[in-house]
């Protein structure tokens, strides 16, 4: 018969902190890791029930070294402050710890799988002595009630991936090493018979496996992994990618999902509107407010906002779409996140008159809190450049009432803001590689969306000095080509204005290249056809 193993957990949390990772860094594990859970019932064996013979429980152990699979329930990561004595100043110093953990339904279980083991019937009653005496899992708080099932048709929506671009990384046993003791400590047989060896030395009465080897004992070798022990990458679904139940499911709820805006403008004001020259300064601020605006908005919500707070640095709240990470730090792909651009005023077109956040995956009731309540952008790094006043002007989902320039369908384009190329890009032949790398970016944009699929760039030409002062566009030398955090002057980067033209009509908002999420690399439909 296969394994499943059922898991709940009574109190509804999960306490337990990665190999690697301190407790106040704000991060859970979860899945639970099956490394953890061997060393668990080694631990429930030695002290609850020292009647299993060794070779019954490593019998059983052995096929639980394999890597499951694993069905997750709805869960989200929360946590709590205390402040505990640490008397490192004095009696009445105090410190702050994080009691980090995974809150989940009390009767929605954690189900693992070894589909392709197979257990005794002798195996199986040994396996539900252990499971049965097991009570926690992870720290004391964290109880837990666990049984064997015979027979599981899951969802296994939690596995081992090799694809996976945002994997989690688990630590589970070697089945090649994790029973062996070539690095279990042992003591000198001299020093053992004249008593020579300290009551902190003494080893835990168990087998001389490395899946028995103490913390204490890793640390103070220095061991740089875990002997008998590997991380696995295994492909984790978000919270909002784990299906509710069937009754929870409603259509009012896909009604409100569909409904969200993916788009919100701006109408900037000010003394002196900023030039278009200034997009990627202008857009990179208005990033910083509008991650700043969604932090206050946590801190007001505490109860929304706990969703949004980072697991590499507790003490900060951001949402994905705007910073483009996750809330583990790592970086989104397949430029899912927001685009913060500028569009040039209708009565100066070379001043910005209107700012515009977009997101193709919908802004929902925290991300538009925190943008109705943008009224003020001061453009500059440290927040010593001129102030601008911002109104919402409208925000919608199809048919944005911004620059119809911008989000028309056309065959022919051209730049408002230039492409920008990579940064190994030299003085030598700039526009045959500026060439090369858009057509690059385009093919990367195009396999990333179906629709695009079959839509190739016919002709892709760079416009000369002359030619941009002709159509009304400023050169391309004369924009800002690098954010501020990422260099002076010296390392702007290689520019070029472009006409392009597609096999078939696309339509906008069109970005390619570097800080393409900021405004640069933004096309506008090519009519210069047409008479003034």
């Amino acid at each position: 018969m296969s394994i499943f193993i059922e898991a709940t957990f009574p109190a509804g949390r999960y306490h337990a902190t990665p190999w690697g990772r301190h407790v106040n860094e704000g991060v859970a594990e979860w899945p639970p890791s099956p490394w953890r859970f061997l060393r668990a019932l080694v631990a429930v064996w030695q002290r609850t029930l020292p009647g299993l013979s060794v070779d019954d429980v490593q019998a059983v152990l052995q096929k639980l070294s394999a890597e499951p699979l694993f069905r997750l329930p709805r869960h989200r990561v929360a946590h709590t402050r205390h402040y505990m004595p640490w008397e490192k100043k004095g009696p009445q110093d105090r410190t702050m710890v994080f009691d980090t953990f995974v809150s989940v339904d009390r009767n929605d279980p954690v189900i693992m799988a070894w589909p392709d083991e197979e257990l005794s019937s002798h195996e199986a009653d040994t396996l539900d002595q252990l499971l049965q005496n097991l009570t926690t899992l992870g720290r004391a708080e964290s109880w837990v009630v666990m049984q064997r099932r015979e027979h599981c048709a899951a969802d296994w929506n939690c596995q081992p991936s090799v694809s996976e671009p945002d994997p989690v990384s688990l630590l589970c046993a070697e089945p090649g090493s994790c029973f062996s003791s070539e690095h279990y400590p042992v003591h000198d047989a001299k020093k053992l018979a004249s008593g020579r060896i300290k009551p902190t030395d003494w080893l835990f009465r168990c087998p001389p496996w490395h899946l028995c080897l103490d913390t204490q004992t890793m640390r103070a070798q220095r061991w740089s992994s875990v002997p008998g022990a590997r991380w696995v990458n295994y492909s984790r679904p978000v919270e909002s990618q784990i299906r509710q139940p069937s009754s929870a499911r409603t259509t009012n709820v896909e009604i409100a999902r569909a409904a969200k805006p993916t788009w919100v403008a701006f109408l900037v004001d000010g003394p002196v509107l900023p030039t278009m020259l200034e997009t990627l300064l202008v857009t990179d601020s208005l990033r910083r407010a509008v991650m700043s605006r969604f932090s206050a908005w946590c801190s007001g919500n505490p109860e929304s906002g706990e969703t949004f707070r980072r697991h590499d640095d507790p003490t900060r709240f951001a949402s994905p779409l705007f910073s483009g990470r996750d809330l583990d730090g790592a970086q989104l792909e397949g430029h899912r996140h927001s685009r913060y651009l500028a569009l040039p005023s209708p009565n100066d077109p070379t001043r910005i008159g209107m700012l515009v956040v977009s997101c193709a995956e919908g802004f929902g009731p925290a991300e538009m809190g925190s943008l109705s309540s943008l009224r003020r952008l001061t453009v500059g790094h440290r927040g010593d450049g001129d102030a601008l006043q911002l109104q919402m002007v409208a925000n919608g989902q199809q048919a944005p009432a911004w620059d119809p320039d911008v989000i028309s369908a056309s065959a022919r384009w051209i730049s408002l803001t230039p492409y920008l190329g990579n940064e190994q890009i030299g003085r030598n032949r700039q526009e045959m590689w500026l060439r090369k790398g858009l057509r690059r970016e385009w093919r990367r944009l195009a396999d990333s969306q179906p629709h695009l699929a079959e839509v190739e760039i016919v002709d892709a030409s760079v416009l000369n000095a002359e030619e941009c002062q002709s159509r009304g566009l400023s050169a391309a030398r004369e924009f800002r080509r690098i954010r501020t955090k990422h260099g002076g002057r010296d390392a702007w980067r290689a520019a070029a204005m472009f006409q392009l033209e597609f096999s078939r009509p696309v339509s906008g908002p069109l970005c390619l290249g570097y800080a393409s999420h900021f405004g640069m690399g933004l096309f506008q439909v090519d009519r210069s056809q047409r008479s003034p």
